[in-house]
């Protein structure tokens, strides 16, 4: 084996244990904020919801239900990007309002991610058994 190879194998081998560390320290994160929001909010899947991306676990809320109503009142049955933000933010517990607009700034996908598992809540349908 090269010398050329076996450092690519060397340098491969440590991105992807970065990447098992990071995903474990995402992991803990969700479990630790699990554990407050049920204390504080209720019944996960019931109250709240974790989101969980690559960028760090999003908490939402089932808040009022109009906000549910505003979404799906929105002409035509297709929310824009704005329409979803307006459903999401209010919902959002974790992260701080600050953080989550720059995590949607560079990751507008995570909006979507937290609108899904919102309507499960507003529906009291868990997302995992959706088709089932």
């Amino acid at each position: 084996m090269s010398d050329d190879l076996k450092a690519l194998q060397a340098r491969a081998a440590e991105r992807a244990a970065k990447r098992e560390a990071e995903a474990q320290a995402r992991e803990v994160q969700a479990l630790t904020l699990e554990e407050r929001f049920e204390k504080e909010l209720g019944p996960m899947g019931v109250a709240f919801a974790i989101v969980r991306t690559l960028q760090g676990p999003v908490v939402v809320k089932r808040g009022p239900a109009v906000l549910f109503k505003r979404l799906r009142d929105v002409p035509k049955g297709m929310p824009s990007l704005d329409d979803i933000e307006a459903f999401v933010k209010p919902n959002v517990v974790f992260p701080e309002a600050a953080v989550f607009n720059a995590l949607i700034e560079d990751h507008a996908g995570i909006l979507v991610a937290c609108s899904d598992e919102l309507v499960s809540l507003y529906r009291a349908q868990a997302l995992d058994t959706q088709g089932k």
